[in-house]
Formats: C-alpha cells, sequence, structure tokens
C-alpha cells in the first residue's frame, strides 16, 4: 500500500519556506550536476506563523536531519541532500540540522480508473492534482519513495517508510492514505484539546499515585497488626465499695483499753478504807 507524504495541512501558525530561485529544478527528479552552496541558506516566511516543522515542500524539498535518516533506514536510496541552514532574519534565527532534498526519479503511477484528476485547464499530460489519488502497485513497481509524474509536487512513499516513521513523532508531518485528503488543522483549539488532555493525564496520574499510596499504607498497617505481640488478658481484681458518706464524715474514736485477765482492780481514793476504823 501506498502513501502521501507532505507537511500536515495546518489554517496558519506554523513556518513556510520562500521559492528559492532553482524550485523547478527540485520538482524534476533529475541529479543536480552542478555544485550547490554548502550549506543552502532558506528564508523562512513568518507570515502564518512561527512554528517549526520537520518538513516543507513549497517548491523545494527540506527537511530535518532526523526525518531523512528515518526515511534513510526505511531503505530508500534514490535521495540526493544538501546540508541546509534556516533562517529568520527579523528574529536574528539561524537553524541548522535540515536538508535540502532531491528525489531522483518520477513515476507515473496513479491508476486512471480509479482516480479522479484535478485537471481545470484539461491539459491532459501535465495534471497538476488530483482530487481523488490511488496508486496502481504494478506501475509503482514497488518504490520505496517517488515523485508522481503526473503531479511533481505529491510525493509517494511506500508502506515500509510509513512503518519506519510510526516509530517516532513528528513536528507537522503527515502520512495518509492517498484517496483521503486530511482537513486542515486548526492550531488554536489543537492547543486547547492538547492542554486539556495533559491535565486530564495529569489528574490520572495523580489519582493513581493517590489509590497507590493509600494500598501501600492500608498493607503496612495490616502487617504491623500481624506482627504486633498480643495482649495479656487483664487479672479480675474484687471491686471493693466505696465508703459510705457516714463512715466517712464520723472522726476515728480511739478504743477503751482493756485490763488483763487477773489482774487485781486498784479502788478510788473516795472507796477506800481508812486504816484502824472499822
Amino acid at each position: 500500500m501506498y502513501y502521501r507524504l507532505r507537511p500536515t495541512p495546518v489554517l496558519e501558525g506554523v513556518y513556510d519556506v520562500r521559492r528559492p530561485h532553482l524550485d523547478a529544478e527540485w520538482l524534476s527528479g533529475r541529479p543536480f550536476s552542478v555544485a550547490l552552496p554548502n550549506p543552502l541558506e532558506i528564508e523562512l516566511d513568518d507570515r502564518f506563523g512561527t512554528r517549526m516543522a520537520d518538513i516543507f515542500i513549497d517548491g523545494i524539498l527540506v527537511m530535518s536531519d532526523r526525518l531523512v535518516a528515518a526515511i534513510q533506514r526505511a531503505g530508500v536510496t534514490n535521495l540526493q541532500t544538501f546540508p541546509a541552514v534556516l533562517n529568520d532574519a527579523q528574529r536574528g534565527l539561524r537553524l541548522p540540522g535540515f536538508q535540502a532534498v532531491q528525489i531522483l526519479g518520477t513515476l507515473k503511477a496513479a491508476d486512471p480508473k480509479k482516480s479522479i484528476a484535478y485537471d481545470p485547464d484539461d491539459i491532459g499530460r501535465d495534471i497538476v492534482g488530483f482530487d481523488k489519488l490511488v496508486i496502481d502497485p504494478k506501475a509503482a513497481r514497488g518504490a520505496l519513495m517517488f515523485r508522481l509524474l503526473e503531479s511533481a509536487s505529491t510525493i509517494i512513499v511506500h508502506e515500509r517508510v510509513k512503518r519506519e516513521l510510526d516509530k517516532e513523532q513528528w513536528q507537522f508531518v503527515s502520512v495518509h492514505p492517498t484517496d483521503e485528503n486530511p482537513d486542515p488543522l486548526d492550531l488554536e483549539d489543537w492547543a486547547a484539546d492538547y492542554r486539556a488532555l495533559v491535565e486530564w493525564e495529569k489528574r490520572k496520574a495523580q489519582e493513581k499515585r493517590a489509590a497507590k499510596k493509600k494500598g501501600t499504607a492500608l498493607k503496612s498497617q495490616a502487617t504491623a497488626k500481624k506482627k504486633r505481640p498480643a495482649r495479656k488478658p487483664a487479672s479480675k481484681t474484687r471491686a471493693t465499695k466505696p465508703a459510705s458518706k457516714t463512715n466517712r464524715a464520723t472522726p476515728k474514736t480511739k478504743a477503751p483499753s482493756r485490763t488483763k485477765v487477773g489482774a487485781r482492780k486498784k479502788p478510788s481514793p473516795a472507796t477506800r478504807r481508812p486504816r484502824g476504823k472499822r
């Protein structure tokens, strides 16, 4: 299966590149035989925004180094690349890490029975686009990446390339079926939706951490309860009745002394009889 490779369509918000004077050669599919500046200086156009993408196709195909590397890892060998620097003179930016790419070769691979051509001037052979594009696998002959002869600005990649690109995240790179035309992306709504998604994921992560923390605490409490020694039952003691109010109010008196058994009691002086008188 084949797919179309192009920048993600957006309403606004992303850098564009200014058309170079030699843009026609970049669409020819022929290799450059003359030396080009090293690096190529490419001017950025900030009329629609200043977000950076991994691919630009306005007249000249420009890709980030890592996008070129991923495509080559998929087995694509028909690329002629030149180091490039993107410049935004107004902001004083000079951005390396990009390459101007010439795709060598073009193929007439559109299925005429299933495709719907966009040919307003009835040119017939130099078609500028398609309302619906279906690639004929036999005509494509297993090529991994090529420009379409009927529409040189259309870049086609094999499913093998798509699988390799799906392994990474890209800035505004679209790889979609050739018979689909994705709607432009509204970056303002997209940014709001993305922020909402980030907040939702953050909230879910916090809830997950809280639940995990609570589960750990409950597990620790259960473990501590198992390890805690059993308490000895308290000894049963007889409860004493509190003293009554009467007993508490009555002062203690000294018990009367008792005489020893067999002791003779002395008479008091009043009852004692004088000696010699009867």
